[in-house]
């Protein structure tokens, strides 16, 4: 069984959160298709369980808010990645 460090361990988390807030969309993107819009998003810990997600199609406009608390750092990216 290999234990890992803090060190690595803390490393494997900012690297989750980096991914995370790269798979998230930008404010400029939700001002897009929702103006004078903003984002409250405080993740409880390094990672967070929940997700959002905006996009414009067919003339409709749609807001995507996501809760994948209790299933992990790697179920929740999983989550946003399907």
């Amino acid at each position: 069984m290999h234990h890992i460090s803090k060190e690595e361990y803390t490393k494997s988390l900012e690297s989750a959160r980096l991914v995370q807030f790269g798979l998230l969309p930008k404010i400029r993107h939700l001002n897009r298709v929702i103006p004078d819009s903003f984002i409250l998003f405080e993740p409880k810990d390094v990672v967070s369980g929940d997700f959002y997600w905006v996009g414009k199609s067919n003339e409709l406009d749609y807001v995507v808010v996501g809760d994948c608390t209790g299933h992990g750092i790697s179920g929740a990216l999983i989550s946003v990645l399907r």
